[in-house]
């Protein structure tokens, strides 16, 4: 059967075929599984079904389809819209419901970390000498949160604390944030230590306060940074303080933070001398390993006198003995440099003094009045020091200007030495463990492998209900990967009872959510894993607690508290008895009214009443009075949203509340009791200004608004913002106000942008020695003058230049005078003799008018052209001529022969030869010598000694009329020594006499000398004259034969005044740094 088809079936299609089926299932799959873009499967498609010249087939979809259908098929994939309630849903998800402990709304928050996390912990802390955890926070990664007014929140962070485990890296907690002050940082690490587990013995963390703070209240026994601070110096100075006052947790600084933070020090920057940042950076890296305050001193002094001294060198004016001294800054300068040179040996010199010199007795009552007199307090400890320092340095004059003096960095030194235990090793012999520098480098690879590995093909930030299910799914997968290497035993029905999630669907009751309440959140009544008592960190939303299910949970409460911790449970027992038996029949009672007074919880049972919402609020925050981890004026971390607290249970739930408040952790309230209780109320009341030392106590016209204590107007108080200034002006006292700053304080991450270029040097660069440091010119001002970078001829692919009178010419092999050019190049840079000696001769010799030029800014082709016309005499071959006329300059000639046809103007060295007959017919006569040649047996040569026996005066006898003659030697602006190393078998003398011996041999015989940069004398004494090094040059023969051969190239190493050495190699693009190896060292140039 034959059918036919009639039809104009080539006119195209007006609309667009569908999007559905098959086709739309192929382009979902490859937009979301393969993370192609729309607008590139477009075009892939339009690829596989166009050829040129074809109109668009309706079968290719628009970009605005492929948009909405992946926008769409992404929508179903999210639980809610909201990813807040995206969140609450995964809580109650069999896979998240024992991962994501608390979820607020206003400010977001999520805490999340699974039971196997903390069975993983609790057993390396068990196995860990050092439990040691890193924390920082990191952003970038979650977008932020659109509110129902159509307002942003702020960023969102996400904290980890991350610890090492078996040298795997194990993250222990997590939270996302959209607070980042001390309270919510706070509260994350306290939820997380009543899951059961107990704070590490060192936490490690950036100089960021809020931070630091929060690890300080959540690990250790004391309430405030200030106060940790207080302590530590106390105990460094053995005053009024035991053993027991020791903090419960080290809280270190990471070091590359720190140094960061000094390099990055105005002063420090803007300073033109650019070894002044070099020797301030390193000298306060050196206060990193004192081991005590006696180091720290004379190291701090040192510091403080080069920055406060005015005048360097020495001391103007004669002393009794008439005998000049240098000045304290010039002596501080040598001290800090030998430090930064070998302190090693300084530190072991230092120990044996100490023992030599101070006994205990000795250090102890020094130390007591040290610290009586400074407030205990390491800033106030360093000012001291920065005082005198200053009038040690005042009313001195030195012989010329101090390079380093940078007053503004005393501030800055002083605000550093704030948290001087947490950055350095000072503590370490106190806490009996630790090193003197600690890294945080395991979270910062934490969060590296989060935003590269395990979101690679995501575009961060994303939404953060996407982010947390995918980065739980990976913590889930890493953690069982750990503990199955670690052998973690993991059937242990006891810990799943203490830590589980446990969802009772009893506890839930029906509830109802009103049209403007948009959040909906349940939280856990008998949630074994959170501090059951504390609310405030979820919310309720709807529904009624009825009185049944108050008394299972104020049940469930008593019975989570006391099987936290079965070390905290026993001393409960003994110290706490009598309150856990009768707190259920008896009101609270007074020593728990005074406990909480103590711990500034200040139980209200009245401030519990019935409570209804309204529908035009539809969230209202609660805060559990009775929760000592919170200030309980602060209600923002999490709410209550509708609902009714009913009265009768309301009695029942303030009864609980303060058995709660026993039980919270009897370890940390003991000692606090015990030991820290009467120093710290004695810390409160102390003075730090002048008059009140001098017991001229304020007479009470002015108060703090905090604590209403007597202060001064000024000395021991700030002023009160918004306040009026007059009698009874409004002050705070300086210790509220350091409080209300660390409260206050907030995480900051700012590293948005930031470029991908390596730096160019690493931080812990500064905390190694550096040979020769003592040696350097602090004084030298201003960086290193660039010149022009020559290219070898062979690298402009044979383009030929032409020039008047010769016509095309093409320049090869030019490496040798390039050599030559580039080292007397960098020599009139640094050395402004020797440049105006090359400029006395520029109008007469093209050589030096050629290396002036290579100072300034011009093009490589401008420089091509005129080095093509410097080397066009000496090199021009007149017999051989290309194809089209093109002649050839090539270059190719040893160095030694380059420097005889180049610098002829431009001697080394000027013999004169003159008899001491004045009728003799050879009187007198002159040799100028382009090049000094050395011997160097078997590679082996002492370059000053045989250069003084080389530049030695003689005496000889006159061959026409038996006078004698004298031979002096005068050498020039610039020296050219090459080393010429021959067999030991032909060992000739280097004097005068035998140096046309020396000459004869073939150049081809001569071996090779190699040296290292080090190895060569970086000045030369010749005739009473200094000379400096300027530069070496390298051949390379590229063959193994151990001899000079006719084939090889150049390299420059040119020596700057910056003491670095650069390589000068044409074949390349650009300057190179050289290598620690030996080098063929053919020829060493000095210059004036």
């Amino acid at each position: 059967m034959e059918c036919n088809y009639s039809g104009n079936y080539k006119i195209s299609h007006s609309k667009k075929r569908k999007l559905f089926g098959s086709e739309k299932i192929r382009a979902l799959t490859t937009m979301l599984n393969e993370n192609v873009n729309p607008s590139v499967f477009n075009r892939i498609e339009a690829s596989r079904l166009m050829s040129e010249g074809d109109k668009a087939p309706a079968q290719i979809p628009s970009l605005i389809s492929l948009r909405t259908a992946k926008s769409r098929a992404i929508s179903l994939t999210r639980l809610h819209q909201d990813p807040v309630i995206a969140i609450n849903i995964m809580k109650y998800n069999s896979s998240f419901c024992s991962t994501i402990r608390d979820i607020g709304y206003d400010g977001f928050f999520v805490h999340f970390w699974s039971n196997l996390q903390l069975r993983i912990y609790k057993d390396c802390y068990s196995k860990c000498k050092i439990p040691s955890i890193s924390f920082d926070a990191t952003g970038g990664c979650c977008r932020k949160i659109k509110r129902p007014d159509n307002t942003m929140s702020s960023n969102l962070f996400l904290y980890e604390g991350v610890m090492e485990v078996d040298g795997k890296t194990f993250t222990v907690c997590s939270m996302i944030s959209e607070k980042h002050d001390t309270l919510s940082i706070c509260t994350w690490l306290k939820r997380w230590l009543k899951c059961g587990v107990k704070s590490p013995k060192m936490a490690i963390s950036d100089q960021s306060l809020a931070l630091m703070s929060a690890i300080v209240q959540s690990f250790t026994q004391y309430n405030s940074l200030e106060e940790y601070l207080r302590i530590c110096f106390k105990l460094i100075m053995n005053t009024q303080v035991n053993e027991k006052d020791i903090p419960l947790c080290f809280v270190r600084n990471d070091i590359n933070h720190f140094v960061k933070l000094i390099s990055q020090w105005t002063p420090l920057k803007k300073s033109k001398f650019p070894r002044t940042r070099q020797l301030f950076i390193r000298s306060m890296t050196l206060l990193i390993y004192c081991s005590s305050m006696e180091e720290a001193k004379q190291i701090l002094e040192a510091i403080f006198k080069v920055a406060l001294s005015k005048y360097d060198g020495l001391c103007l004016g004669a002393t009794n003995n008439n005998i000049t001294e240098e000045t304290p800054c010039a002596k501080s300068k040598k001290y800090l440099q030998s430090l930064i040179s070998n302190k090693s040996s300084y530190f072991q010199t230092f120990d044996n003094y100490i023992e030599n010199t101070i006994s205990n007795e000795e250090s102890n009552s020094v130390n007591e009045s040290i610290c009586a007199d400074i407030d205990s307090s390491f800033m106030n400890w360093a000012s001291i020091i920065a005082n005198r320092s200053k009038i040690d340095v005042e009313q001195l004059e030195g012989e010329y200007d101090n390079a380093q003096y940078v007053p503004e960095i005393v501030p800055l030194v002083l605000n550093a030495m704030k948290l001087y235990p947490c950055w350095s090793g000072i503590m370490t012999k106190t806490f009996k463990y630790g090193d003197a520098s600690v890294s945080s480098c395991r979270v910062e690879s934490n969060f590296n492998n989060i935003k590269n590995r395990v979101f690679n093909g995501d575009n961060l930030p994303m939404r953060v209900d996407n982010f947390l299910e995918k980065l739980v799914s990976y913590y889930n997968g890493d953690h069982l990967l750990l503990q199955s290497s670690d052998s973690i035993v993991t059937t242990n029905s006891n810990i799943d009872e203490n830590l589980g999630s446990n969802l009772d669907t009893n506890n839930y009751n029906s509830q109802t959510v009103s049209s403007n309440k948009s959040i909906i959140n349940e939280h856990h009544l008998n949630d074994q894993e959170l501090e059951t008592d504390c609310t405030d960190e979820g919310f309720y939303i709807g529904g009624t607690i009825n009185n049944s299910n108050q008394k299972l949970y104020n049940k469930n409460v008593v019975q989570i508290e006391e099987d936290q911790d079965m070390e905290c449970t026993e001393k409960r027992k003994t110290s706490t008895g009598t309150i856990l038996n009768n707190e259920f029949n008896t009101n609270i009672c007074l020593p728990c009214k005074n406990i909480d007074e103590n711990l500034g919880s200040n139980l209200d049972t009245n401030n519990y009443n019935s409570q209804t919402v309204s529908s035009n609020k539809s969230i209202i925050n609660e805060h559990h009075l009775n929760d000592q981890e919170l200030e309980p004026d602060c209600t923002d971390e999490g709410f209550y949203i509708g609902g009714t607290i009913n009265n009768s249970n309301q009695k029942l739930y303030n009864k609980n509340v303060v058995q709660i408040e026993e039980d919270q952790d009897m370890e940390c309230t003991e000692k606090r009791k015990t030991s820290t209780g009467t120093i710290l109320n004695n810390e409160f009341n102390t003075n730090i200004c002048l008059p009140c030392k001098n017991g001229d106590f304020p007479t009470g016209i002015h108060r703090c608004a905090f604590c209403n204590r007597s202060v001064h107007l000024f000395g021991c108080s700030v002023n009160l913002v918004d306040s009026e200034e007059g009698y009874g002006e409004s002050r705070i006292c300086l210790l509220c106000f350091n409080q209300s700053e660390e409260n206050n304080a907030e995480e900051q991450w700012q590293k948005k942008n930031i470029s991908n270029r390596p730096p160019i040097r690493s931080a812990n660069s500064y905390l190694t020695s550096q040979p020769g440091f003592d040696h350097l010119d602090l004084s030298q001002n201003g960086s290193i003058k660039a010149i022009i970078f020559l290219k070898n001829g062979n690298t402009f692919q044979n383009k030929p230049c032409t020039l008047p009178g010769i016509g095309k010419v093409i320049l090869n092999n030019s490496c040798s005078p390039d050599s030559l050019m580039s080292i007397l190049a960098c020599a009139a840079a640094d050395s402004k003799v020797y440049y105006d000696y090359l400029s006395s001769i520029s109008k007469k010799d093209k050589t030096a008018k050629f290396i002036i030029s290579m100072l300034n800014t011009k093009t490589r082709k401008v420089m091509h052209k005129e080095r093509i016309i410097l080397l066009a005499p000496y090199f021009l071959s007149k017999d051989k001529h290309l194809i089209g006329g093109i002649s050839t300059i090539d270059a190719m000639d040893t160095l030694s022969s380059t420097a005889h046809k180049m610098l002829k103007n431009m001697p080394s060295y000027k013999k004169i030869n003159q008899c001491t007959n004045f009728t003799c017919e050879d009187f007198s006569s002159e040799q100028s010598y382009e090049v000094v040649k050395l011997t160097a047996i078997d590679g082996k040569i002492n370059i000053q000694k045989e250069v003084d026996i080389f530049f030695k005066n003689e005496t000889t006898i006159c061959s026409y009329c038996d006078s004698k003659r004298n031979i002096t030697v005068n050498v020039k602006k610039n020296v050219l020594i090459e080393l010429v190393s021959i067999p030991k078998e032909l060992e000739a003398s280097t004097s005068a006499l035998d140096i046309d011996i020396i000459n004869d041999i073939q150049q081809n015989y001569a071996g090779e000398t190699l040296l290292t940069l080090d190895e060569i004398p970086k000045t030369l004494n010749v005739n009473g004259h200094t000379y400096y090094i300027r530069g070496t040059i390298v051949f390379n023969s590229g063959l193994r034969t151990g001899l000079r051969v006719t084939s090889g190239h150049y390299k420059a190493f040119a020596y700057r005044k910056n003491n670095y050495w650069e390589v000068y190699d044409d074949l390349k693009d650009g300057i190179t740094q050289p290598k620690a190896i030996k080098n063929n060292v053919e020829v060493i140039i000095y210059t004036i």
